[in-house]
């Protein structure tokens, strides 16, 4: 170690000299986006550039889009200034979709990937690599709306404008009316005098009480400099609601049900206009910051007051703009006033907010009392049950508001066909929102669902046999999913009508409704939440059998005129052959389905195309048939566990029938559900899971409901615990229930028959038997000692079978942690097994499962079960249950860092690579070493590492080659989406044994991490690790310590130039710095001139700054930046500023002082390098 000279603080002075310049050439810029067709299997996306000159034309050989797509520019393509060339999905179809391109235009293409309809990422580089335009794009304000699926584009207003922020686009159209997209031509949205831009419109608190002021902010630029910015608000008070379009009157309904619906002339009325500034006064935070804030003091409003606002921006050339714009129907942007839930006061109890009505999320509805009263008809203008259009109008508008958010001018209506007007209780309603402001709803956990949703469908939870509280659907939903089959995911909430000025006037009227349950619909949304290909989606109604009637989502290469759905219901009979069934349907789907359909009795079917045609979906599997193959999904299925219609027979099992080989397949699944599944501790679980979460609110909602005025709606529920008595009834020990023996149903499906008189688990034991199948085996636990993951050992007893052979067996290993009442928490369920050995065909009496299958300290099951030679497969065995414990991990953890992360490349994202290397001395096994977090990759089962070898792993393995070689140890690529790239904004890392983390830790990008890795041509690289376990157990090591890391870039090899001299205190070239120190700054110790300017202090607003040459390879150099007062006690009350790498593999490094210096006190600043090992 040898310590720097200490230096007194100096002043520098710096002179810049700034050199005139002429025009810059010309970039091309990324003009026109067409991402989400309204029509989806007609292939017209595209991406346009547009070169706005002036200047020569530029050469695109060689460049490239990445991202959302993948596209490399041929050979002498060129765009002259003023031109445009298009990027297309499929150039044939692009040109026959739009007739009038100019012949001359270059429409390249196909590219590959796709635009995502959820928002997209789209790159344009030139061959060196360097990003030279880039569109992060989003789907609501302030990026256009319309273009998000209405067949607009999105098209640059100017290209002038930054085109990577919202406001510099508009959705394509024609005078404020959408049209078409224009490719290759002058964006329809153009304006040689470009608008402001306006974006981040926020209004604080976030859903202000009524004596908090609200605030609204908004950050608008303009290069032409703003003019004037002023907010438009209108109050909206309780019980004085007012909808941006009138409801038609009932006969106009029933008559004109699709036409639109007229302007109301009141919504225009009572706004106000004040400005808004950015002045440094009042609630404005900085003058001249460009955000824009006015102030609506809570003198204005009450609790439960809707607040409408807009902005109008105009700038100095006296262009203008409000927000938000021509294409969000929302129309506005809203806040609403709120005082919080009140308790519930009735005349025999009071129940508190806090303890029972918070304990569901809340959903308001504001809306008119005329408009509510039309849409529940408890008194007239309901709406015939065949009119599908005018029950399928969202006929009504109102505003909902989910934790804290207002979705303004939604439109709402009531579902169900046949139970939607029975009573004059609960209805079941639907709402509808706008584009551009989909839901985040939460399941009944309170996790957040994959994909908002753009429907809520809700449900009254009365069926044939009563009120089951949505238990049934509840419970159901969860065994599908479970399962294997996609179920609409359900949640109960908690509803609440604004229509009236009074918020509790008594128990039955006010603005608490009670208890819904909320169900998923079937759309795009819900493909994609489910992790299913995109093909096409039906949701059936009763009578409607053509395909185009009933679609949800049409695939891009799904069959386009509702012909797949067709085939099924006119086709699908006992007379086709089994190689016909097989071409059209996905059995193994079915058979789970409809296994958990016998299970809780959902038999409201019949295979004929009138009044049964519903409660199910169907949904077609890409598949090399042309028409894809039928999945069945499960709609409706409020009468079950016991209360029943009709037989249960779809078109699937019509025409299965008795093939024996159909069934056969059939019975297998439906024996293993009954293993895992269908078992007391797994379905009485269940159902007191689902009671525990709703029992204290159901309470407070029967006093709502019963015994309530006609005028207020009235039904009389019952207990929820008497339901779900009857739910454990119908599963192990049998009972009678309204419509249980119905004569479509088998006889021992039937009350009277096994179902009834033993329970449904005996009548599951008689559809599943099959005298042929092989013995059940027996399995062995021979682990280890307390069952370290890494130490499990099982042992299956000899095959059995008296009329088959051995043809596969199979283990698995699944968590056991039944629920115990009172838990209100979900609990595993048997069948999702942490590992499963998959088919072994070869007899295989004993296994390893690998470490990955159990995590430390929790309870798990063994199984193992067997197949004959028929297909056959046997019951599983008993389980052998134990606790595991963490897998015997030091080497692993002590050995395998993590060494180097290159997570913002210059150029595209297919550059980013992590890379691992082993520092320890002994050769470690990689199976089941994976990376969790950060990004998602398991090493291949059987690789190891060498001691002192590296491994990569990279996001792009064509493109990380293409700049690096081919000859780097790349153990692979992860996973290749948006949602598996590296942050660049900073992300936590871990890197796991099994389920037990080696390292788990967070990088950033901003000091004291080196900044020189985010988009400036460096990785992060590890130069030290330290002992941190006892800080930080997760992170044994250090990653996660800053100042162990370096700004470097070397894969698969070390970065790392240790001191070689003789002697670290030598001074060859007598310039005052010793050779270590020269080694530490990279300068040359025998040239005299290379080090002394290589420190330098400074000040920064009354603050010491010492600053320094760092050499990036000396990764056996601790650096340390240290201050005294008296140069005698240093301390390290320094911070990182700023580190700028250079490309002569130094870095120049600012520290500043923690201490205020000022005229009477004197502070001194030195640089400690003191020698430390570097990683082996």
């Amino acid at each position: 170690m040898s310590p720097s000279p200490s230096t007194r603080s100096l002043i520098l002075l710096c002179s810049l000299l700034l050199a005139p310049f002429g025009s810059l050439p010309a970039t091309p810029v990324i003009n026109e986006i067409h991402y989400n067709n309204d029509v989806n299997y007609i292939a017209n996306e595209f991406v346009e550039l547009h070169n706005p000159g002036p200047g020569p034309a530029i050469n695109l050989s060689g460049w490239k889009l990445t991202g959302g797509v993948e596209f490399t520019f041929p050979e002498n393509s060129s765009l002259e200034a003023g031109d445009y060339v298009v990027v297309a999905e499929n150039p044939t179809v692009l040109r026959a979709e739009f007739p009038g391109l100019p012949r001359d235009l270059p429409v390249l293409g196909p590219y590959a990937g796709g635009l995502s309809g959820a928002g997209e990422t789209i790159d344009l580089v030139d061959p060196s690599g360097e990003r030279v335009d880039r569109v992060s794009f989003d789907v609501d304000f302030p990026w256009p709306i319309a273009a998000d699926g209405e067949g607009s584009s999105m098209e640059l207003i100017n290209p002038s404008l930054d085109n990577n922020l919202g406001s510099s686009w508009r959705s394509s159209n024609t005078n404020g009316n959408l049209a078409s997209p224009t490719p290759g031509m002058a964006n329809s949205a153009f304006s040689a005098l470009a608008p402001p831009n306006i974006r981040q419109v926020e209004h604080t608190p976030r859903q202000p009480t009524s004596d908090e002021d609200t605030i609204i902010t908004s950050k608008v630029t303009d290069p032409d400099g703003i003019s004037e910015v002023t907010l438009s608000y209108t109050l909206i008070l309780p019980g004085r609601y007012v909808p941006a379009f009138l409801a038609k009157p009932h006969s106009q309904l029933l008559n004109n049900p699709t036409g639109p619906r007229q302007a109301n002339p009141a919504y225009l009325r009572n706004w106000s206009t004040i400005p808004m500034r950015d002045d440094g006064l009042g609630n404005d935070a900085e003058a001249g910051d460009n955000i824009f804030t006015a102030t609506l003091p809570a003198t204005l409003y009450q609790n439960r007051t809707l607040i409408r606002y807009r902005i109008t921006v105009s700038d100095t050339a006296g262009t203008s703009v409000t927000a938000p714009f021509f294409d969000d129907e929302s129309l506005n942007f809203a806040c609403f006033i709120y005082d919080g839930i009140p308790d519930y006061v009735t005349t025999t109890r009071t129940y508190p907010a806090e303890s029972v009505l918070n304990t569901l999320p809340a959903y308001h509805l504001l809306t008119t009392q005329s408009d509510y009263d039309q849409c529940v008809a408890y008194d007239s203008n309901q709406i015939p049950r065949n009119n599908y259009d005018a029950r399928s109008a969202f006929n009504w508008s109102g505003t909902f508001v989910y934790n804290g958010t207002a979705y303004d001018n939604i439109g709402y209506r009531l579902r169900q066909r046949n139970a939607r007007y029975s009573n004059r209780g609960k209805r079941s309603f639907r709402f509808r929102f706008n584009r551009g402001h989909y839901v985040q709803f939460h399941d009944m956990w309170g996790n957040a669902y994959p994909t908002r949703w753009r429907t809520l469908n809700s449900h009254k939870m009365h069926a044939r046999g009563g009120t089951n509280f949505g238990l049934y659907e509840s419970a159901n939903s969860i065994l599908w999913k479970t399962t294997g089959t996609p179920s609409p995911n359900t949640h109960w909430f908690h509803f609440r009508v604004i229509k009236n000025s009074e918020e509790a006037p008594d128990q039955h009227h006010g603005d608490f409704y009670g208890l819904l349950l909320g169900m998923q619909d079937y759309d795009g949304r819900f493909l994609k939440s489910h992790d299913l290909e995109e093909g096409n989606l039906y949701k059936l109604k009763s009578g409607l059998t053509e395909g185009l009637d009933v679609i949800r989502y049409h695939a891009p290469r799904g069959a386009r005129d509702g012909t797949d759905y067709e085939n099924i219901i006119f086709n699908l009979r006992p007379n086709r052959s089994d190689s016909w069934l097989r071409q059209h349907v996905d059995w193994e789907s079915w058979y789970h389905y409809h296994a958990i359909v016998d299970a809780v009795r959902h038999y409201d079917v019949q295979p004929n195309t009138s009044e049964h045609l519903k409660n199910r979906a169907y949904y077609f599997r890409p598949d090399r048939s042309r028409l894809g193959l039928l999945q069945v999904l499960p709609w409706d299925s409020d009468t079950s566990w016991g209360p029943n219609w009709n037989g249960g027979e779809d078109f699937c099992k019509y025409a299965m029938g008795n093939r024996p080989e159909f069934n056969k397949e059939y019975r297998n699944v439906v024996r293993e559900i009954r293993d895992l599944v269908w078992q007391p501790d797994q379905i009485n679980g269940l159902v007191d899971m689902l009671q525990d979460r709703v029992i204290s609110f159901h309470q407070a909602d029967r006093l709502r409901w019963t015994g309530a005025p006609a005028s207020a709606g009235s039904q009389n529920d019952g207990d929820i615990r008497l339901r779900s008595r009857d739910m454990k009834m119908f599963a192990f020990t049998g009972g009678n229930w309204t419509g249980g023996d119905s004569g479509t149903m088998a006889p021992n499906s039937r009350d009277s028959g096994t179902s009834g008189r033993e329970g449904r688990d005996a009548y599951l034991d008689e559809l599943g038997a099959d005298p042929a199948i092989p013995d059940t085996p027996a399995i062995t636990d021979l682990s280890e000692d307390d069952h370290p993951a890494n130490g499990l050992r099982f042992m299956s007893s000899d095959f059995s079978d008296s009329s088959g052979s051995f043809a596969a067996m199979e283990y698995r290993i699944a968590e056991h942690a039944p629920y115990r009442r009172g838990d209100n928490a979900p609990f595993p369920f048997e069948w999702s097994a942490s590992w499963e050995s998959g088919e072994l065909k070869a007899f295989t009496s004993e296994i390893r499962p690998p470490a990955s299958a159990v995590r430390g300290g929790r309870t798990y099951r063994a199984r193992v079960r067997h197949m004959d030679n028929t297909g056959r497969w046997s019951h599983w065995s008993a389980p052998v249950q134990f606790v595991a414990s963490a897998p015997y991990a030091s080497d692993h953890q002590q050995g395998l860092v993590i060494s180097e992360i290159m997570y913002n490349p210059t150029g595209p994202d297919d550059l980013e690579y992590l890379e691992i290397h082993n520092i320890g001395s002994s050769t470690l096994d990689l199976t089941d070493v994976r990376f969790t977090k950060g990004i998602d990759f398991d090493f291949a089962s059987g690789s190891t590492i060498e001691p002192g070898a590296y491994l990569l792993i990279v996001r792009n393995l064509a493109a990380f080659e293409e700049r690096y070689g081919t000859n780097l140890p790349v153990a692979g690529e992860y996973q290749y989406e948006d949602e598996g790239r590296l942050e660049n904004d900073g992300e936590r890392i871990k890197l796991a044994l099994g389920a037990f983390p080696l390292h788990d830790f967070v990088y950033d990008n901003n000091p004291p991490w080196p900044e020189g890795a985010d988009a400036r041509g460096f990785a992060l690289e590890l130069a030290h690790t330290s002992d941190n376990a006892v800080n930080n157990p997760l992170d044994p090591l250090g990653h996660g310590i800053p100042s162990n890391w370096r700004l470097g870039g070397s894969p698969g090899t070390s970065g790392s130039k240790p001191f070689d001299g003789p002697d670290p205190l030598s001074d060859d070239d007598n310039d005052g710095l010793p050779a270590f120190l020269e080694h530490a700054l990279g300068s040359d110790d025998n040239d005299p001139s290379s080090g002394p300017d290589l420190i330098s202090a400074g000040h920064d607003e009354g603050f010491l700054t010492f600053s320094f040459q760092r050499h990036l390879a000396a990764h056996d150099v601790q650096y340390r930046v240290e201050i005294s007062r008296d140069l005698l006690t240093w301390s390290s009350e320094t911070t990182l500023l700023a580190e700028t790498g250079r490309n002569d593999g130094t870095s120049w490094v600012t520290y500043r002082s923690d201490l205020r210096s000022d005229e009477t006190t004197t502070l001194f600043m030195r640089l400690r390098a003191t020698m430390v090992p570097p990683l082996p």
